[in-house]
C-alpha cells in the first residue's frame, strides 16, 4: 500500500517519522475541536504523540482531498487515549468514514486503529467522530489514507 497522506491529529508542524514517513498536521483538514498532548504512550511513535479532541457538536468531519474518485483506498484511524485529559477513563464514540456506517469505537490505554478498504466516492475523503449514548468526548490521534 502507498501512503497518499499521513495526518498526525493536533500536530502544528510536519515531520518524518524513524520510518521515513511524512507527516502533516491536522489545521488543514478541519476547523473543530481542540489539542492536546498525550501524557503517555505505550508506542514509540511520534505520530501518537497528540490528538485532537471534540466537546462540542454532534458530530465532527475532517476533509481529506487528494484522492481519485474510483480508486481503491484504505483508510486507518488511530486512537491513543494517553490520558490526555487527566481523567484515566478512555471514552467510547462514534466513527464514521465516508459512507460506510457508524461503528463504535472503545478506547482503551492500548492504541486501537480501525481500518476501511474500500473505492472513494468522491475526491475528497470524510472522516467522522460523534459521541455515543455514554456522551464521552470523541478524540484521534492520526488518519492515514493509503491506495491499494
Amino acid at each position: 500500500d502507498q501512503a497518499l497522506i499521513n495526518i498526525a491529529c493536533g500536530a502544528t508542524a510536519s515531520f518524518t517519522d524513524p520510518d521515513g514517513n511524512q507527516w502533516v498536521g491536522d489545521d488543514q483538514f478541519i476547523a473543530s475541536g481542540s489539542t492536546a498532548s498525550v501524557q503517555f504512550t505505550s508506542l514509540k511513535a511520534p505520530f501518537l504523540s497528540t490528538v485532537r479532541y471534540f466537546p462540542y457538536g454532534s458530530m465532527n468531519c475532517y476533509s481529506i482531498g487528494g484522492v481519485t474518485q474510483g480508486a481503491a483506498i484504505k483508510v486507518i484511524a488511530f486512537f491513543q487515549y494517553g490520558d490526555y485529559d487527566s481523567l484515566a477513563l478512555p471514552p467510547t464514540f462514534l466513527l464514521k468514514i465516508d459512507s460506510g456506517g457508524w461503528t463504535s469505537v472503545q478506547t482503551s490505554v492500548d492504541l486501537v486503529a480501525k481500518m476501511l478498504t474500500y473505492r472513494a466516492v468522491a475526491n475528497a475523503v470524510s472522516v467522522c467522530l460523534a459521541p455515543d449514548s455514554t456522551r464521552r468526548i470523541p478524540f484521534i490521534s492520526a488518519i492515514q489514507v493509503l491506495s491499494t
